[in-house]
């Protein structure tokens, strides 16, 4: 399975433990994490390591969903994208995106990203149906749904 992709400034990878404070350090962070996915578990940084860990162990398939690092070619890691709710049988998923840092949004990588991403669940993945949910306070986020045809 396909697990990265490249454009002009963005390369996706699947996350790797070495992430694990990266990770960490976002899903601690409230603005972020209520952007992104409310009802994040807490967690230490060894648990998440091990989660990560187990992974690279499994096909996403399996696991039910695949998690990328967005790493920016200049600033390094700047956001995670998901395919969660992963199900290669009814070939769909829900698409999650966040960037860590305010200052990083609305100038280019999110829609470089979820073109990517697209690209991935359409073309290697061969899923039919990609659905996104928004928060009703992020308008930023129903803005971009709306751009992509969501």
């Amino acid at each position: 399975m396909v697990l990265t992709n490249q454009g002009h400034l963005i390369r996706l990878r699947q996350t790797v433990p070495d992430d694990a404070p990266i990770l960490l350090r976002a899903y601690q962070d409230e603005n972020f994490i209520s952007l992104f996915r409310s009802n994040n578990a807490q967690q230490t940084e060894e648990q998440l390591r091990k989660i990560l860990a187990n992974r690279l162990e499994n096909e996403p398939s399996k696991l039910g969903h695949v998690e990328f690092m967005i790493e920016h070619k200049k600033h390094g890691p700047i956001g995670v994208a998901l395919l969660g709710d992963y199900t290669p049988v009814h070939q769909r998923a829900e698409y999650l995106i966040g960037l860590f840092d305010e200052s990083r949004r609305s100038i280019g990588y999110g829609t470089e990203t979820t073109l990517l991403v697209l690209e991935l669940a359409f073309n290697f993945y061969k899923l039919h149906k990609i659905y996104t949910y928004v928060y009703d306070y992020n308008e930023w986020s129903e803005k971009s749904t709306i751009k992509f045809g969501f």
